[in-house]
Formats: structure tokens, sequence, C-alpha cells
């Protein structure tokens, strides 16, 4: 049964539930009593959620390139497409060097802050795809989004000594490489 709380201490109880001899003080404490059990469940229960952003996402910083740029990946969304192919979400930190090239390709990446990908890599191919891409700026507003509607024939090679090079083998422990 479910009931709308009230002012009133005496609708705390059901009919029937309140002793006659309970006095008004004591009506208080118990209404008090229960309702702080309830804020207190209350405020783990928040707490609790307002964690699993963070518990959702766990960027492993991967390597960095010469300008400073440092490369991430989500090891909780790496997930197997098919044997030796693996699609993650990758993050860039560019280098203020970094952030004045593209600055100087389009104004807008004046405020840039980081680069969120979606790839799609074979271990056994040494190959990438990127499949999406999002410009963030420091207030985490997207300044560009990106989808690239790529086929199965647009894979780049990952060149020897790369940061695509370091990013594939910290992702292919393990598989087929």
């Amino acid at each position: 049964m479910s009931r709308k709380p009230s002012d009133d201490p005496s609708e705390f109880f059901e009919i029937g539930d309140r002793p006659s001899d309970m006095s008004e003080m004591e009506m208080g404490r118990a209404e008090f009593q229960g309702r702080g059990k309830w804020a207190i469940f209350s405020l783990i229960f928040i707490l609790i959620l307002a964690h699993v952003e963070a518990w959702g996402e766990d960027w492993k910083l991967c390597t960095q390139s010469n300008d400073g740029t440092a490369y991430y990946y989500d090891v909780t969304r790496v997930t197997q497409v098919r044997e030796g192919v693996l699609r993650f979400w990758g993050k860039a930190i560019p280098s203020a060097e970094a952030v004045k090239r593209f600055a100087k390709i389009d104004p807008k990446f004046k405020e840039l802050n980081n680069i969120i990908s979606f790839i799609e890599v074979s271990c056994t191919e040494r190959k990438r795809k990127p499949l999406w891409i999002i410009f963030y700026d420091k207030n985490g507003v997207a300044i560009e989004n990106v989808e690239l509607a790529l086929d199965e024939s647009d894979w780049e090679v990952v060149l020897p000594g790369s940061v695509q090079e370091a990013i594939l083998d910290a992702l292919c422990v393990g598989e087929n490489k």
C-alpha cells in the first residue's frame, strides 16, 4: 500500500499501530527515526549513483607522442568483434603544441581539451580503422563530431614505432598477433 508523506505524526502509523499511551514527543521521535533511516538509505543510494559514471570508464595511459600528447584507452570498453579484431574507445589529451596546430587548421579548435575516438583494430593484420571521432572543448562540449562511414577496405596500416603501434600492442596482448 503506497502512502503520501504527511506533516501529521499520527499519519506515520497505520490505524491501530499507535499505542494509546504514546505521547506526542514519542510520536515525533518515532517519526524522525523512521524518516532518518530513509534519509540515510537515500543518501547512500545517491552516492552510489554518483560514482557509477566514474566506475564506467577506466582510462589507461598507453603512450605519449613526441609533442607531449597523451593517448589512453578505456579498459572497460574494449570488445572483440571477431577473432583478432577489437573495438575500443580511445582518448587523446593534446599538448599545447598540438592544440595550436589544430587551431591553425580551424579556429574552433583553440579551446580543444580532448579527443575521443571509437576505433577498430586488427591484431593479426596490424591495421586500424577509426569509426568515430569527437573533439571536446575545455567545458566538455563537443566541438566537432565526425562519424566515419568506412567499409571493410578502409583499413590503415599501423606503422612501426608509431603512437598507433603502441596502442595496438597494448590492446592486443593475448590476441593473435
